[in-house]
C-alpha cells in the first residue's frame, strides 16, 4: 500500500512539473496558396520555405485563443500515415509560435501534412476548419475547394 502511494505521488508530481513547463501556442500564421494548383515539379517543404510559391501565397495571422485551440485539436486528431513514405506536394504551412518564441511548422498538401517529422493524412475536419478560418479572414479565398451543395428551391 505504501509503495503504491509513493508511485502515485511520484506520477502526480511529474505530471504537475510537465504541465507547468508545457509550452502554449500564442499565435498561428497560415501561409497558403491554391491547394490544387498544378506545378511541373513537386514543391517540397524546403522549396516552399525558399519561396517556390512566394508570389502567389497569402498569409493569415491568428491570435484568438479559441481558434488556436480548434486548430491544435484538429492537428492532434490527424491520423499518422504509414502506408508509404512521401513528402507533401506543399501548398500551405502553419507556423505555431509558442510562448517562449520557439516555432514549429506543419506543411500541408491536398491530402497529407508533415508535422514534427511524421506524415499525417488530412481529415475533412481539418480541411473544413482551414476553409472556415481562411474565409472568415479573407472572404474571397478558400484553400481547400470543397463542393458546397445548395438547397434546391421548390418550384
Amino acid at each position: 500500500m505504501i509503495v503504491r502511494s509513493k508511485i502515485l505521488m511520484t506520477v502526480l508530481m511529474f505530471t504537475v512539473i510537465f504541465v507547468s513547463h508545457a509550452k502554449n501556442v500564442k499565435a498561428l500564421k497560415i501561409v497558403f496558396t491554391d491547394i490544387y494548383m498544378t506545378t511541373i515539379y513537386r514543391i517540397t517543404p524546403s522549396y516552399f520555405d525558399k519561396g517556390a510559391l512566394s508570389g502567389i501565397c497569402d498569409t493569415i495571422n491568428i491570435v484568438d485563443t479559441k481558434k488556436i485551440k480548434e486548430v491544435m485539436q484538429a492537428v492532434n486528431e490527424l491520423q499518422e500515415f504509414t502506408s508509404y513514405k512521401t513528402v507533401p506536394d506543399t501548398r500551405g504551412k502553419i507556423i505555431f509560435l509558442y510562448d517562449d518564441n520557439q516555432t514549429e511548422d506543419l506543411y500541408f498538401s491536398a491530402f497529407f501534412a508533415l508535422y514534427m517529422g511524421k506524415l499525417y493524412e488530412l481529415s475533412n475536419q481539418f480541411r473544413l476548419l482551414m476553409n472556415r478560418i481562411i474565409i472568415s479572414k479573407k472572404p474571397n479565398s478558400e484553400v481547400f475547394q470543397m463542393v458546397h451543395r445548395k438547397k434546391r428551391s421548390a418550384t
